[in-house]
């Protein structure tokens, strides 16, 4: 009986978990960590010189919709950081978890946008120092308010091996919240950068295709 009564609660827990609702679309997502080796790539413009022309073959194999670098694997979060936000003050630490990404990431895994943009492909070729952030990032830090146009600075990018000298990004895009610690715990507030930026950090591949993902393992493992 006992072993019963358990495995109804682990079945009705399974179910629950099924109906979360992630703020994203996993179905026909292909996942790959890609650990480089730190000898040859260590600064930014040595990893996107590999996952450039990657992307670029990921994209045009048969069967592949879309491709994108990270940094982290949703929904289990980001790298987490110190931060502020320009003009807000505050008396307690503010800290928000950030991840490196392409500009592929939010359509791959169909990421809704409430206000502003992503980046596009120039600005992560670039560079460039710009952000978006999640609702919860907005409500926690900005009462609500417009983010677009702010100034976030992520201090953990200044004390990274290959840093970056001024991590003062301008927000130009608000997504919809989306689970990044796990499926139960609450959204925590989270930045999205270039990963372009910096050389450091782990780093993967997410790759959406028109049919079942694991029919493409071999191409995607041989590009």
């Amino acid at each position: 009986l006992t072993l019963l009564v358990a495995a109804g609660l682990l079945m009705r827990s399974f179910v629950a978990l099924r109906e979360v609702h992630l703020g994203l679309q996993p179905d026909h997502i292909l996942v790959a960590r890609l650990p480089l080796p730190v000898d040859r790539y260590k600064t930014a413009a040595q990893v996107a010189g590999f996952y450039r022309p990657l992307l670029q073959r990921l994209r045009v194999l048969p069967g592949v919709v879309d491709a994108t670098e990270t940094s982290t694997l949703p929904p289990y979060g980001g790298i987490n950081s110190d931060i502020d936000v320009s003009g807000e003050s505050h008396q307690e630490k503010w800290d928000a978890m950030f991840q490196l990404c392409s500009e592929s990431y939010f359509p791959v895994l169909k990421i809704q946008f409430l206000d502003g943009r992503g980046f596009n492909q120039a600005e992560v070729n670039d560079a460039s120092k710009l952000a978006v952030v999640n609702q919860t990032f907005v409500k926690k830090y900005l009462r609500g308010d417009n983010p677009i146009g702010k100034q976030v600075r992520i201090a953990q990018l200044a004390e990274f091996e290959d840093k970056v000298a001024d991590p003062t990004f301008e927000i130009i895009g608000l997504v919809a919240d989306v689970k990044n610690r796990g499926l139960q715990d609450p959204v925590q507030p989270e930045i999205w950068v270039p990963y372009t930026v910096t050389g450091s950090a782990f780093r993967g591949v997410l790759v959406r295709t028109a049919q079942e993902p694991l029919t493409l393992m071999d191409a995607l493992r041989h590009e």
